[in-house]
């Protein structure tokens, strides 16, 4: 196991009243205004499955333990502990343990690396702005499945994406540092103050201003990427198969995310996982944007329903993008042979006719979407993250049984 002792340089607290430290993210206005309110709105609602969990003394204990024991795990998570010195200095110190070292440049360690620069970045903000961390531990995991297994999918881990009807509490994923305008990993982000995220906001959205207009753009549903789940949903290499309007290109080419402000529809499809990094640049390209989420069906009941990031519930279907479904019968689903091609037929149908309909909204219609998500993602600035991740924590902490009294 690897870790790293912070001395932290903001203040450290128990529990305290959150309404008190209702500041804006420059703390210029004395409280938050209505966008982060309606960011910070669904963090209850990500906690509340938990309540007699978190309440457990020994939660952090047994989540450890699995952590510790299952490979999966271990190679996939970041343990935190932040406690407070036992002086009167009102400081404190941030524990940020990674149980299994992973090679340089592994997908999982790369995260992670993410996660403890956010981590101390948020120590810097908090300072910055006088406000104090919680003393509590937790736990993140990294990785872009979910906790399925049933000795771990009752405890409270903090995800970057989860099934919007299955419980997690959503943070900010670590693309917001380490992606720039490219679509990729940028050179230098673990040194680098600024987030790569900065910069991509300020390019793709100066992309999108100078570009043609709408109708002059290429009449095609577009979609770049790589062939990502040809073994499982398929969606990309079945779309891949058919003639305009839809031209997914899979040739494993590499393109700037910003020629794509030239088509007239872009496509966010699912790859191995129903989920990606690529929705929120594709909001700031200035073309409608449509996604297809999947939902997957087990044969037995269960049925796992699209995926979620912790921004997703800003934006509105139909008034900032097009929604699309794809049903998925899991392959020990008797339904799966014959259900599977036939869904992906119906989805080629869907997406035929969403992009149809976007051309028949006209262009005031198409030009009222495209602001409206581009204004949102636009404002979700690295300041806004941070205090999103500061409330996390804070409610995180004030659930718990093991929080000391605020001093």
């Amino acid at each position: 196991m690897t870790s790293c002792v912070i001395s932290l340089r903001s203040r450290v607290v128990g529990r305290v009243n959150l309404a008190a430290q209702d500041l804006d993210p420059e703390g210029t206005t004395g409280e938050k205004d209505e966008y982060q309110k309606k960011l910070e709105a669904r963090i209850p609602y990500d906690l509340k499955p938990f309540t007699s969990v978190l309440a457990d003394p020994d939660l952090h204990a047994k989540m450890r333990g699995i952590v510790e024991g299952k490979s999966k795990f271990a190679r996939s998570c970041v343990i935190v502990t932040i406690a407070a010195n036992t002086d009167d200095s009102g400081r404190g110190t941030m524990t940020i343990e990674c149980p299994r070292p992973l090679r340089k440049g592994d997908r999982e360690e790369t995260r992670r690396e993410a996660y403890v620069k956010m981590l101390e970045d948020l120590d810097k903000w908090s300072a910055a702005h006088d406000l104090p961390l919680p003393v509590v531990s937790f736990i993140i995991y990294v990785t872009d499945t979910y906790m399925w297994e049933p000795y771990a999918s009752g405890y409270p881990w903090l995800t970057m994406a989860k099934p919007c009807n299955r419980n997690g509490i959503l943070i900010p994923d670590n693309s917001f540092i380490t992606h720039g305008p490219a679509g990729s990993e940028t050179e230098g982000w673990r040194e680098r103050e600024e987030w790569a995220w900065t910069p991509v906001v300020q390019t793709l959205s100066s992309v999108a201003a100078e570009s043609t207009s709408w109708e002059e753009k290429e009449p095609v549903a577009f979609f770049k990427g790589a062939e990502t789940g040809a073994d499982k949903y398929a969606t990309r290499t079945y779309l891949a198969s058919i003639d305009v309007p839809v031209q997914v290109d899979l040739s494993g080419t590499k393109e700037p995310m910003a020629a794509w402000a030239t088509k007239k529809v872009l496509l966010d499809l699912p790859g191995h996982q129903p989920w990606s990094y690529r929705r929120k640049y594709l909001y700031l390209l200035g073309s409608p944007t449509v996604h297809v989420d999947v939902c997957v069906d087990y044969g037995n009941g269960e049925v796992t329903d699209k995926w979620e990031l912790f921004f997703d519930h800003l934006f509105r279907s139909g008034t900032c993008y097009v929604k699309l479904v794809q049903h998925y019968f899991d392959e020990d689903n008797p339904s799966a042979l014959k259900g599977n091609p036939y869904m992906l037929k119906r989805l080629r149908t869907q997406v035929r006719e969403a992009y149809s309909a976007i051309e028949a909204r006209g262009t005031s219609e198409i030009q009222k979407m495209v602001d409206r998500s581009s204004a949102i993602i636009q404002a979700l600035t690295r300041d806004r993250i941070l205090r999103y991740f500061h409330t996390v924590l804070h409610s995180y902490a004030s659930m718990t049984a093991s929080v000391s009294p605020a001093p």
